[in-house]
């Protein structure tokens, strides 16, 4: 009786801890987790920034805008 009893218990924490690593696989995939919430301060505090500098980033020998040409095949 003991012995079903352990093997029972064992095998519902195997089940409970591979649908909880699927569950997290799968909030992970589709950025449900911890990264959105994040992600939204990140850009909060970018957009905070950047509108306080009122400076040039880049100096006129890093770089120039060309015009954007569509190539057919």
């Amino acid at each position: 009786m003991g012995f079903f009893l352990f093997l029972f218990l064992f095998i519902l924490v195997l089940g409970l801890a591979v649908v909880g690593s699927v569950l997290n696989f799968f909030l992970r995939l589709f950025s449900f987790g911890r990264k959105g919430r994040a992600s939204t301060a990140n850009q909060e505090e970018s957009a905070t920034s950047a509108a306080r500098s009122d400076r040039k980033v880049f100096s006129k020998e890093e770089g120039e805008y060309v015009d954007f040409e569509e190539v057919k095949n």
